[in-house]
């Protein structure tokens, strides 16, 4: 009877050990550590200048207000291999981010998105800076900003997943930007006509990026993504 009595209670301490655990679990994929708030800092480094990008080169060459979002995989600025939404559209074309904006945010997300909105364009070789926090249940970071003058070209980060595979926050991470089309507005210069067109988002290559078809030719800024602090 004693010893039934010892396995029964070691039986209800495995019950509520394996409970309390249970509220520990880490939110992301895989194992180890609960992942925590934090704040990273985004660093965004253009080179778009004539020396390295001498084809049709624009005389008033920025990038318009970058906006910065940290999402859950419930939520999304763009996609390549996909059609440009409407706030896309309009943003990649004419550096109207309103459509955009509520689009990410009423995207029927049930997780807290975080937009920060650059409140200046960005010249050709202008580094900015960007703080913005993570949450357990935001921890995609997506990038965008228009290049100008330009059909519908933008440079981009599509849903950078800052957990490692056992839950363990990325302490920095890096990725040159090459030119990406929208593809609703055709046109082989910055400065092409008003075109319409239907094509899925994709990678710019040939003109004016490169002289030689089908390549992307040099990179236009580079970003980086580093953890500053948890909360």
């Amino acid at each position: 009877m004693r010893k039934q009595l010892i396995i029964l209670t070691l039986f209800a301490i495995a019950i509520c050990f394996s409970c309390s655990k249970s509220n520990d679990a880490p939110t992301g994929t895989g194992t180890g550590d609960p992942l925590v708030q934090a704040l990273y800092r985004i660093t965004f480094q253009p080179s778009f200048t004539s020396e390295f990008h001498p084809i049709d080169y624009p005389n008033n060459a920025m990038f318009i207000k970058p906006l910065l979002v940290a999402h859950s995989v419930n939520a999304s600025v763009y996609k390549e291999g996909s059609f440009a939404s409407s706030g896309l559209k309009l943003y990649a074309e004419d550096g109207d981010s309103s459509a955009l904006i509520s689009e990410i945010s009423s995207g029927g997300d049930t997780n807290i998105t975080t937009i920060i909105q650059g409140t200046t364009d960005v010249g050709p070789t202008e580094t900015k800076v960007y703080n913005i926090n993570v949450t357990p249940n935001t921890t995609l970071i997506s990038f965008i900003t228009k290049i100008s003058p330009s059909p519908d070209w933008f440079l981009g980060v599509d849903s950078i997943n800052i957990l490692n595979s056992d839950n363990t926050l990325v302490d920095n991470i890096g990725f040159k930007l090459y030119a990406i089309d929208a593809g609703t507005d055709a046109g082989d210069t910055y400065t092409s006509a008003n075109s319409s067109e239907t094509k899925v988002i994709a990678i710019r290559t040939g003109l004016p990026l490169s002289a030689i078809p089908n390549e992307t030719g040099k990179f236009l800024a580079s970003l980086t993504i580093e953890r500053v602090i948890n909360n």
